[in-house]
């Protein structure tokens, strides 16, 4: 039999959206065949249980109980066996439904139920979550199985979901498709807080990107999408660099340098201050304690450099002394050896030591049988401010010395040890003083490591037999000071280059690459790898001490900046450093094709807005720019928008030095402009099929767009990319037409054009004869302009290559 659930006085109309609902018992299926109606099919319990499948035509309906339910219902939930029926979901009630019972309803916060989950196998509790973002607990309270009434609440805020799943003990995963997913807890309502959710975990999702920028801030690409949709739209800021998985931290201020010591590993820090020493040591419960006292290390004098070396020994060279100690709590002193003058600079490996007493006096030192021997000293013409004495390959002691010096230039160079005979030296062309040296080896290539007091960083290619230095190449790794140190990570050694701009550096494919690490500011660095924490760091911050463990190399790194309204569009400009955001909000949930917008401008380094202007409801921005135009220095951001489908608006707004948007002039368009691009300091558009081309003109009170040339499209045209004088456009129905701005007469030729027809979504110009271009199927294309076709009647763009992406580029 059938029965059916309709509102009163709606039509009888089919519709072509049929959502339905199996009971889990397989006694009924419930169907929104018509408008406004929930039908209830029961097959009949004398027939064979394997019945054939029947389609709506021959479905035959008996006229049942009706019942009130509102039109915008769009969620049937089948109900477990235990209590059976179905949930009907509307925008302000729940309807229980079950054959033979009265329906019953509870009203709701008006809402668009999206995702729902049944929590046990009783039905007793649904979880329901709304399209703003905003999950609910649906509990039916029954009575020998059966349900007799219904209880709604509000359970906390969580990211739109796409799927809801209970997984167990009040564990909840949400699945976005336009936010970042999570596993959130429903913990109980206490008097200390209101909140009834907590976030556990979130899984970054940057979907959907509607659009994206480059900047370069630093010296560092970043990629900053436009993600997200509704309350979860922000920008994601995406860079390539090396996570640190923070273990410890310990405040602690000015901190000169920092080593790691132990008896069979790593378990003591030494820490560098202008006037003193400290010694903080890992305990088995992984506390850290400070120590008074360690072998015959000297905490009151500073430490230039220290480490362990061979033989179960600690080396630590102060200001003043060269101290040689067994590597154990009460370890003996076993030798020492005193200057007359300052040291200034020092470095160590496990067999030697090379000390710098300032104005170019060098002293080599050999280790050997817990004895400190000068082996060589040396008088050079100019001041060392580095030193570097790392062991090629497997060796216990170096053949080299490499130093940085200054006078009035930067220089490095090689000397012979212990005799400190002159190998190779290298002009860096600077006045900036070399702060750290160290010789490396990547994928089986010897570098010489040399980085600046200013954030200048340079490598050389170093010959392990010759100590010649070759391939000379600079980079810059921040702003500030860089100090170098070694690091190991899953076996392979990396180096870690400290400064305000925190980089590792390694090697692949022969080439070396700097990866940023995500933090602020690092000041001085060294391997920490004991046994609780293997391949730990140990990092000196503005904030004190951390011990981290370094994630996978070349790992992608998204920090998510949380924006009021949803982004649609970005643009960089690189004159304010600034970003133009444009933004939309729907201002009636129940009409989301009431939607408005506007431009925000926001600072490179915060995110923080500086500007924003706003566009009435009748009025969206669609698309932006930013650029020069010719014979005008100042640098523009261009922000076209449109009024439903008749009128439309290019804005062009400047920053002024209070970083503020200021209106220098605009240009109505008869209808809604699509694209607009930059080419040549002119302004391409693309207005409702036509694409227009507009010079600037200075004005006294500003400056006005005045049109020079335009030509038909062959439909609406929402991307364009140029090169040169060429100009491509992608249309939604004709593919691509490539045309050509003569110079001359500053009019629009068309060149030539794809005879398939397919909606071109994004494209991009790879030179005047090649493009690559996206399409709504999800397919990438190449097309290219044979110049032999230029004479001929209609000269087409060939397509070269296409594959299949299996999304849609934005």
């Amino acid at each position: 039999g059938t029965g059916e659930f309709t509102f009163p006085g709606q039509p009888r109309n089919e519709t072509e959206h049929v959502i339905t609902a199996l009971d889990p018992t397989c006694q009924y299926l419930a169907a929104t065949l018509y408008d406004s109606t929930v039908t209830l099919l029961i097959p009949d319990g004398n027939q064979v249980p394997d019945l054939p499948i029947q389609r709506k035509s021959s479905l035959k309906h008996k006229e049942g109980k009706r019942h009130h339910f509102e039109p915008d219902a769009n969620l049937l939930i089948a109900m477990p066996p235990a209590v059976g029926g179905v949930l009907l979901v509307a925008s302000k009630f729940v309807r229980y439904l079950k054959p033979n019972q009265p329906p019953i309803a509870i009203g709701i916060r008006p809402s668009t139920i999206i995702s729902y989950c049944i929590m046990d196998d009783e039905g007793s509790r649904v979880l329901l979550g709304d399209a703003e973002g905003i999950l609910y607990l649906l509990t039916l309270n029954t009575i020998n199985r059966r349900v007799e009434s219904l209880l709604f609440i509000q359970l906390g805020s969580i990211s739109i979901p796409s799927c809801l799943s209970y997984l167990d003990n009040d564990i909840v995963f949400v699945g976005s498709t336009l936010s970042d997913s999570q596993l959130v807890y429903i913990q109980r309502k206490s008097e200390e807080s209101e909140d009834i959710l907590e976030t556990i975990e979130t899984f970054a999702n940057l979907g959907p990107i509607t659009d994206f920028c480059v900047a370069d801030k630093q010296g560092q690409t970043q990629i900053i999408t436009c993600s997200g949709a509704g309350k979860d739209g922000s920008l994601r800021i995406i860079r390539n660099g090396v996570g640190l998985n923070e273990l410890a931290m310990i405040p602690v201020s000015g901190v000169k340098g920092i080593w790691a010591l132990g008896e069979e590993e790593h378990d003591l820090l030494l820490l560098s201050f202008v006037h003193q020493t400290k010694l903080l040591q890992l305990q088995k419960n992984h506390s850290i304690i400070q120590l008074e006292q360690y072998s015959a290390i000297d905490l009151n004098a500073r430490t230039l450099i220290s480490g362990c070396i061979k033989g179960r020994a600690i080396i630590q060279v102060t200001d003043h002394s060269v101290r040689l100690m067994e590597a154990h709590q009460t370890g003996a002193l076993l030798d020492v050896w005193v200057s007359d003058d300052p040291i200034t600079v020092a470095n160590i490996n496990p067999t030697q030591c090379v000390v710098s007493l300032g104005f170019g006096k060098l002293v080599a030192l050999q280790i050997s049988n817990n004895t400190l021997n000068v082996v060589g000293e040396t008088q050079l013409a100019y001041e060392i401010s580095c030193i570097d004495i790392h062991p090629i390959g497997s060796a216990t002691e170096s053949a080299f010395v490499a130093l940085g010096t200054w006078d009035t230039n930067a220089n490095v160079c090689l000397l012979s040890l212990p005799s400190f005979q002159p190998i190779a030296q290298e002009g860096l062309g600077s006045t900036v003083m070399p702060r750290s040296i160290l010789i490396s080896q990547f994928e089986g290539t010897h570098y010489l490591l040399v980085a600046l007091g200013d954030g200048q960083f340079y490598n050389f290619k170093l010959d392990s037999q010759t100590g010649q230095l070759s391939g000379k190449k600079r980079t810059f790794l921040g702003k500030l000071p860089i100090h170098l140190t070694t690091f190991s990570l899953n076996g392979v050694t990396h180096v870690f280059a400290a400064s305000d701009k925190p980089s590792v550096i390694h090697s692949r494919n022969q080439k070396l690459v700097y990866s940023n690490v995500n933090l602020k500011e690092v000041r001085c660095a060294t391997s920490f790898g004991c046994r609780a924490f293997p391949d730990a760091v140990a990092l000196i911050t503005r904030e004190g001490l951390i011990i981290g463990q370094m994630e996978e190399i070349q790992k992608l790194h998204i920090a998510k900046i949380p924006t009021i309204d949803t982004p649609r569009r970005i643009v960089y400009q690189e004159a304010s450093k600034t970003f133009g955001i444009i933004t939309e909000r729907i201002v009636d949930r129940y009409h989301p094709s009431t939607v408005t917008g506007g431009f925000e401008v926001l600072d490179e380094q915060s995110f923080t807005v500086l500007d924003r202007i706003f566009f009435k409801h009748t009025e969206r921005p669609l698309a932006a720019t930013t650029m020069k135009f010719e014979n005008d220095t100042n640098e523009y951001y261009i922000v076209a928008s449109g009024r439903e489908k008749d009128v439309g608006r290019i804005l062009i707004l400047q920053m002024t030095l209070e970083r503020k948007l200021y209106l220098i002039g605009q240009c109505k368009t008869e209808g809604t402009i699509d694209c607009i691009r930059p080419m040549d300091g002119k302004l391409l558009a693309s207005i409702q099929g036509t694409l227009y081309v507009y010079r600037w003109e200075r004005t006294l009170l500003g400056g006005q767009l005045v049109e020079i040339s335009s030509k038909r499209l062959p439909s609406v045209t929402e991307c364009i990319s140029t090169y040169g004088n060429y100009i491509m456009t992608g249309d939604l129905a004709y593919s691509v037409v490539l045309f050509q701005l003569d110079r001359a007469t500053q009019q629009l030729v068309e060149v030539a054009s794809h005879e398939k027809s397919q909606e071109v979504v994004a494209m991009k110009a790879i030179d005047n004869n090649l493009i690559l271009g996206a399409e709504r199927e999800g397919h990438l294309f190449v097309l290219e302009h044979c110049q032999d076709d230029a004479a001929a009647d209609e000269p087409l763009l060939d397509m070269i290559s296409v594959w299949h992406l299996g999304d849609v580029v934005s």
